[in-house]
């Protein structure tokens, strides 16, 4: 079903979109779930809706996100923020004094989750969104033989990546709101704490704070805008590959490496700028099911990746590791010469073991 049909079908039972500047399609949760999923919109439902499978569409499986903000700590380029769209880092803002000096304050900011894949999925058996607000604002998970609810399970996680009990602020995101006769879903949109939402503009750009009365979006990031590896400058390659740590072993980081919304200056005028020092990132582990275009585009050449970052791939023969399916193999079999071990081609006929002619048959 396309997205203007699921809007259609939504609307007729009652249910509001606000999309927001950030919405896209969610490429990474998309190709994770099997179904096409989408941020960046706040949906509001009549407290009868039932849930179903169409709704997976809206209701983020990331749920219940928390971004915090804290006085700087040591960074621990090992640290598990979360498989996806996550991160914590080093930062900084500075301002400028009456008589021209510059003031840096630094912080440490975390953006992470807990795994919520089969409670996401239970909400689409048949509950109401009002029993989906119960199950998410009741469920306790353990932790170190302590149970919290969840929201105090994803507030804890940050804290112990801050390594700090004492954030200056936290928001929250992906999360299910009761409002008076409806609920909302703020997917990917962050309601302001104390008049201010801190926006994530893209994982090499780092944050802004912005002044608002009203919820926003809580990211900037663009759908599928990423940066070209091979055309960076020696000292961008550094900042890329070397101030950006993620677990996985993987070249390929469909989050690291994405580029803001396009129009996004025009989004953050009169902001304070956190800029990212030094961050580790999600490794978005989906490479295995990504377009061959973005693979490509997102794996640099041997010459372009500085000699202290190790991958679990051989970068230096320009290898390209990738899922053997058949549609690969049928769209390279006319490259069939140049891909075989010599002993395997004999002029214009394959020298093949007896028993894999044998799948010919």
């Amino acid at each position: 079903m396309s997205l203007p049909q699921i809007l259609e079908q939504l609307k007729s039972k009652g249910v509001k979109f606000d999309v927001k500047a950030n919405f896209a399609k969610d490429i990474e949760q998309s190709l994770k779930h099997s179904v096409d999923i989408y941020k960046g919109v706040t949906v509001t439902l009549p407290t009868d809706y039932v849930l179903t499978e169409v709704d997976k569409s809206w209701l983020h499986p990331d749920l219940i996100k928390t971004r915090a903000v804290y006085t700087r700590s040591a960074l621990d380029q090992q640290a598990n923020v979360g498989d996806f769209s996550s991160l914590v880092g080093s930062y900084y803002t500075h301002k400028v004094d009456d008589i021209g000096a510059i003031k840096k304050e630094e912080f440490t900011v975390v953006d992470t989750g807990v795994p919520l894949d089969k409670i996401w999925s239970e909400l689409f058996e048949g509950m109401t969104v009002k029993q989906a607000y119960t199950k998410l604002a009741l469920t306790k998970l353990e932790n170190n033989g302590v149970k919290k609810s969840i929201i105090n399970t994803s507030i804890d996680k940050a804290n112990f990546l801050a390594k700090s009990n004492s954030p200056k602020s936290t928001y929250h995101y992906n999360m299910l709101y009761k409002a008076s006769g409806s609920y909302l879903f703020y997917n990917h949109v962050m309601k302001p704490v104390n008049g201010k939402v801190l926006v994530h503009v893209s994982p090499l750009i780092g944050f802004v704070e912005q002044k608002t009365a009203s919820e926003i979006h809580s990211d900037l990031l663009s759908e599928k805008d990423f940066l070209n590896v091979n055309k960076l400058k020696e000292e961008q390659r550094n900042r890329a590959y070397s101030d950006c740590y993620w677990t996985g072993g993987n070249v390929v980081n469909t989050f690291t490496m994405r580029k803001p919304v396009p129009n996004y200056k025009n989004l953050i005028k009169n902001s304070v700028v956190y800029r990212m020092e030094k961050g580790v990132f999600s490794p978005n582990p989906i490479v295995d099911k990504l377009p061959v275009d973005i693979i490509l585009f997102l794996t640099p050449e041997a010459k372009n990746i500085p000699a202290n970052r190790n991958f679990e791939q051989d970068l230096s023969k320009n290898v390209i590791k990738m899922k053997a399916n058949v549609d690969t193999l049928q769209k390279l079999t006319k490259y069939y010469k140049s891909m075989f071990k010599e002993h395997l081609i004999e002029g214009d006929n394959l020298l093949l073991p007896r028993d894999i002619v044998q799948h010919l048959v």
